[in-house]
């Protein structure tokens, strides 16, 4: 199988590895240059960095191989149970974004074959009756369908030098029943949305909500969006008080650091200051999985993913009067951000879920991802979260090209599709990157636009 197409973070990091030619010298006889010395140490550095990047791209055309491999001849993976679930298609649609994140095309065979399966499990989804309620659509699987459908036919603009998208237009050659489906979607949320946020399909209590389901329909919506399927501006105000609200309404100061423009490994003179400065101070404020309840991790990320989603949509240029986001707002979106970032910062691991141990990290792992990628951020305080995470990744990989199952309900496929989600970088990001602190634990966060 060809090489797949690799991420923009490797890229970037091969972009240091180019070496321009110089020019010859002029007609007139005038001696070349002399070459600059050799540096041994930058020369050690660039081929430390080709060597990651070349073991993270062979690990995901490993770990694609395996998923295809394991492909069943009724193009599924798993055999979905006998029982009602909420989830009956949600995980083939997850091996799928995998797939084509990495490269798997829609008229490729699988892929073919994948989708007319998928076509039937979503049949037998609006068959199922749960809590009394006949479900259209589950809430994890539909935001994975939603992603499903702009990884394979959207192509999204290259980000800038600055890690934002030069433009939020995708080009979009949807067939006709991704579009149909794609509205289909967007109606499910809005009609699930029964409080602030979601919840699985069912009950319709108000408060029974929790954030990663929210993270999921945010996560639905902002894709389906991005393609030309907006929901009504109230979903994301509606949420937007529930997420500032859940955070901890209080936490230990942190300093905010960010990286030193002036460092230059290698350089004494450069060096002498470190990598990273102190620029101002956070609050280590987390978010749990359901309110009042303890933050940990995964679902700190999914708090930053929703936030940033929810300034996304609503900094829409096209919204007017009460559905655009007032300077109040951004404030206190920003300010949350920065806290929660600094959460992540003072607890930060790539060996567990902060907090909640090994029990769902390879699904933290992806939420890490969406946080970094969606906010164009590199560093999670001092922590170099994307070369931290692969360098873990790439460590437990199996021979096979799988990543084992572990905590929580999670299957090798689902691991493996985290993990190839995570290498790849595969979330798109916003306009927005994360805020800028320049003061102290108070002071308003800085536009970050």
């Amino acid at each position: 199988m060809p090489r797949t197409a690799r991420t923009a973070a490797a890229i970037l990091l091969c972009a240091c590895l180019c070496v321009g030619l110089g020019s010859r010298a002029a007609s007139g006889g005038d001696p070349k240059p002399a070459r600059p010395a050799a540096d041994p140490a930058k020369a050690a550095r660039d081929a430390a960095q080709k060597a990651f990047v070349d073991r993270v791209n062979a690990a995901i055309d490993l770990g694609q191989k395996f998923l295809l491999a394991n492909q069943k001849d009724d193009g599924l993976w798993t055999a979905p149970g006998p029982g009602v679930s909420v989830n009956v298609y949600g995980e083939q649609a997850l091996f799928m974004l995998a797939l084509a994140k990495t490269g798997v095309k829609a008229d490729h065979r699988q892929m073919q074959k994948a989708l007319a399966a998928l076509d039937v499990l979503i049949a037998k989804q609006k068959g199922l009756v749960f809590n009394a309620e006949t479900n259209t659509h589950g809430t994890y699987s539909a935001a994975c369908v939603a992603m499903l459908e702009d990884a394979l036919y959207a192509e999204h603009p290259t980000p800038g030098p600055d890690g934002k998208p030069t433009t939020i237009r995708a080009k979009v050659s949807l067939p006709a029943a991704a579009r149909g489906l794609l509205e289909e979607l967007v109606g499910f949320f809005q009609a699930k949305q029964y409080g602030r946020l979601w919840r699985y399909p069912g009950g319709q209590k108000r408060d029974d909500e929790d954030l990663s389901a929210t993270q999921y329909a945010l996560m639905g919506l902002l894709t389906a969006g991005r393609l030309g399927f907006h929901a009504k501006p109230y979903a994301y105000r509606k949420a937007l008080g529930a997420l500032l609200e859940w955070q901890e309404a209080t936490g230990p100061e942190v300093p905010w650091m960010v990286e030193n423009p002036a460092f230059e490994a290698g350089d004494p003179e450069k060096e002498r200051y470190g990598r990273f400065v102190r620029s101002g101070k956070a609050l280590a404020r987390g978010w749990p999985y359901q309110k009042g309840g303890p933050a940990t991790g995964s679902m700190t990320c999914s708090g930053l993913t929703c936030l940033a989603i929810v300034k996304d949509r609503l900094s829409d240029e096209r919204l007017k009067g009460p559905d655009a986001l007032t300077k109040d707002e951004r404030t206190k979106i920003d300010k949350a951000i920065v806290d929660g970032l600094g959460w992540l910062a003072a607890n930060f691991s790539v060996k567990e879920n902060p907090a909640a141990g090994r029990a769902w990290r390879y699904y933290y792992l992806y939420g890490l991802e969406r946080t970094g990628s969606l906010m164009g951020i590199r560093f999670v305080g001092t922590h170099d979260w994307y070369r931290e995470g692969a360098d873990a990744l790439l460590e437990e990989q199996q021979p096979g090209g799988e990543w084992p199952a572990s905590g929580g309900a999670e299957n090798r496929y689902v691991q493996t599709s985290f993990a190839l989600l995570f290498l790849k970088r595969a979330t798109s990001p916003t306009r927005f990157r994360a805020p800028v602190v320049t003061g102290g634990a108070d002071d308003e966060p800085s536009e970050a636009k």
